[in-house]
């Protein structure tokens, strides 16, 4: 699992059609199991819609929650 958040979903949602994008912007533990297991291992999903000026705590809010591993820099 991993979590992220964005300021413009369409923006972010596009990088995650274009593998070079989305693996330019994980963290190395998530790059590494994109590659070992393939992408179509994967889903996406919105977890949930808010302000800009929340977003921050949101994420952390989920972070905190599911504590996902593929968040961790190695």
């Amino acid at each position: 699992m991993y979590i992220g958040s964005g300021e413009n979903l369409s923006r972010r949602l596009s990088k995650y059609y274009l593998p070079s994008a989305m693996l330019a912007q994980l963290a190395p533990g998530g790059k590494s199991a994109i590659l070992k297991y393939g992408i179509s291992n994967f889903s996406l999903y919105i977890l949930e819609y808010c302000e800009l000026s929340s977003v921050l705590e949101i994420e952390q809010k989920y972070l905190d929650l599911y504590k996902p591993e593929y968040n961790i820099y190695e």
